[in-house]
């Protein structure tokens, strides 16, 4: 492996992926043949790509080419240079580390000028089309959605912190009516340092609505891949932050950091699933990761293909804003205002059930609360106790001969299956097992 699991380089490979410094760092995929979409490997010791070919494409579901420096040399022995050990490690020498550049931010005032001209942002026009003007500028605010002259009608995602920081802005430009990327003659999309020509600006990027964290710490965290889905899923569960990791492979630890001890739903896009699901499973120090299945349990053998995400199910009629409160302090929407939601029939064919869709969101988001036992004073109390060595009769369990086992094998089922009613027989056995020895 060339990258550790949360996607950062590390230091002691000679190859590397190509770090991004523009659009002039990203090339044409040699399977899929996107422009501007494949990362080269280089070599760190010249600079230089390995081949054309050895790379990685950030289509990761449309195409998920990924040809390594490993697998070429394997592929073409001769050109390793050290055949001996076949390592691509440079030498163990010490290396002295560099001090960390400042996270480089970009002034509040800059945003507050494109806080205006909503008239002329596409995106924000669809918003209003879609949710109402009232929620539309309700949920642009939240978001502080700016409009930017880069492009006519291009917007603006801001990218705030945790800490109310401004990382950068992302530039775009969608279609007002369709609420797609407008994507030719090239895709429009352009970050506001480089619009304003920072130099040397050290970009950290962080999660899109990270800032609400902090506004609304109580509020329950679900991440989307598009700001576009994020900003769509808030105007219909406000109850709820949004937030946006701006890309498939954008899911990485640094920038998680910000949801440390929290619980988080991920909403994967159709087809990515695995991907988030995989990715998940590496991140459970940071917070506890739940990966919905939602839209790809849901989607159709073309809507995967084309990567259909949680858009694609709110595009509906304007929506009415009743009982919203200030500050995105609302209350949770009721079974009735999902079902008044006109599914788009491009995003759900009509042989599946369109209602259910919203009904397993609105589960996945307001869940039953689970009892949980409390097995760890169980387990204290048996490891502690004097067990007697003789077999003893409970009115729950019968004869218990070896009461050792019996209870290790209580305990596992118990601690696989914590809270679930089915389970409650032996708890129960445990309970009174555990009274018995009180009392004798």
């Amino acid at each position: 492996m060339l990258m550790d699991l949360h996607g950062q380089m590390k230091e002691d490979f000679r190859y590397i992926l190509e770090p991004y410094k523009g659009s002039a760092t990203r090339y044409i995929c040699p399977q899929c043949q996107k422009n501007k979409q494949f990362t080269l490997y280089i070599d760190q010791q010249t600079g230089q790509p390995l081949s054309k070919l050895v790379g990685l494409c950030n289509r990761a579901v449309n195409c998920g080419y990924h040809y390594t420096p490993k697998q070429f040399f394997q592929d073409n022995e001769e050109l390793n240079p050290d055949n001996k050990s076949n390592k691509l490690k440079v030498s163990n020498k010490v290396v002295k580390p560099q001090k960390q550049k400042p996270i480089s931010l970009i002034q509040f005032n800059i945003l507050e000028r494109t806080l205006k001209a909503y008239d002329q942002n596409h995106f924000a026009q669809f918003l209003i089309e879609r949710l109402g003007k009232t929620i539309a500028e309700e949920v642009a605010g939240l978001y502080y959605l700016g409009t930017s002259k880069h492009w006519k009608g291009a917007n603006v995602f801001w990218q705030i912190d945790i800490e109310g920081r401004i990382r950068t802005g992302k530039v775009m430009l969608y279609n007002s009516s369709t609420g797609k990327r407008v994507k030719e003659p090239f895709p429009h999309i352009n970050w506001i340092h480089k619009i304003l020509k920072y130099k040397d600006y050290n970009l950290n990027q962080c999660l899109f609505g990270e800032h609400l964290l902090s506004m609304y710490p109580d509020k329950q965290v679900n991440i989307v891949e598009s700001e576009k889905t994020a900003m769509l899923c808030a105007g219909h569960m406000p109850n709820i932050n949004w937030l946006a990791s701006g890309n498939l492979n954008n899911l990485s630890a640094k920038r998680l950091q910000c949801l440390k001890g929290r619980k988080v739903m991920l909403y994967p896009d159709a087809g990515a699933f695995n991907i988030w699901n995989d990715k998940a499973k590496t991140l459970n120090d940071i917070a506890t990761f739940t990966v919905s299945d939602l839209i790809e349990t849901r989607a159709t053998p073309e809507q995967l293909k084309r990567g259909y995400d949680m858009a694609d199910y709110l595009t509906s009629k304007p929506i009415k804003s009743v009982g919203r409160k200030e500050c995105g302090h609302n209350p949770t929407p009721s079974k009735e205002y999902y079902y008044s939601l006109e599914v788009d029939q491009r995003a759900i064919n009509e042989d599946e059930v369109n209602d259910t869709f919203f009904d397993k969101l609105q589960q996945d988001n307001n869940p039953k609360k689970v009892t949980v036992w409390a097995i760890d004073e169980l387990e204290v109390f048996f490891k502690e106790v004097a067990l007697p060595k003789e077999p003893i009769k409970l009115a729950c369990s019968g004869l218990i001969i070896d009461i050792q086992k019996f209870i290790k094998s209580n305990l596992s089922m118990l601690k696989e299956q914590n809270g679930k009613e089915i389970y409650q027989p032996y708890l129960n056995r445990l309970t009174e097992l555990k009274k018995y020895l009180e009392n004798n």
